[in-house]
């Protein structure tokens, strides 16, 4: 059964795990990014290790799509992240590194933080049927990709974070359209 346009679902934080310990890279870099971000599929594919600021914690996010620049001054933003977010991030700049010695002149150059083995960039269509083939194996709902970013502010509102913050996080450029959006949580 198809997902109705507006229908909004989402998962609680032992789905979440029980989803994180079922997926293999790079989805699940992916998907960890998303969760703990609120990113679109877009914005994830699209972030530059230039972008990403471990030391400050926080992300940049300058680019809604590979290549492409935010729709919304909103859209353009900088996002806290955790120290586990950070944590997985310096793991996956050190595979790369290794990647690069490993595949030498075969190693595609370019600055992205999602990326297959070799460095070439990551197909958007792929992360959203390879997301929908591991959710059907698990027996958690089986939610969109997008979802994801729904799941992420609705764990944040349940934890009690403003809605402000929540609206700042997602990009979304009044307060308005993330109360509307998730009203049924507050």
């Amino acid at each position: 059964m198809q997902a109705e346009k507006n229908e909004i679902k989402i998962l609680n934080q032992e789905e979440v795990l029980i989803l994180l310990k079922n997926l293999k890279e790079p989805l699940r870099l992916v998907v960890l990014i998303a969760i703990n971000t609120g990113l679109r599929r877009g914005e994830i594919l699209g972030l530059e290790w230039s972008n990403v600021d471990l030391e400050n914690k926080k992300i940049h996010i300058v680019n809604r799509a590979l290549k492409k620049e935010t729709e919304t001054r909103a859209g353009r933003r900088a996002i806290s992240i955790s120290k586990s977010l950070i944590s997985e991030l310096k793991k996956t700049m050190t595979k790369q590194k290794e990647n690069k010695l490993w595949f030498g002149a075969d190693y595609f150059g370019n600055d992205y933080v999602c990326v297959w083995e070799n460095g070439k960039e990551i197909n958007p269509n792929y992360i959203t049927q390879a997301f929908r083939k591991s959710i059907m194996k698990l027996e958690i709902p089986h939610i969109r990709f997008h979802d994801l970013r729904h799941t992420h502010a609705s764990l944040l509102l349940q934890k009690g974070v403003h809605p402000k913050v929540v609206q700042e996080r997602l990009g979304h450029s009044k307060v308005s359209i993330t109360l509307d959006t998730y009203s049924h949580l507050l």
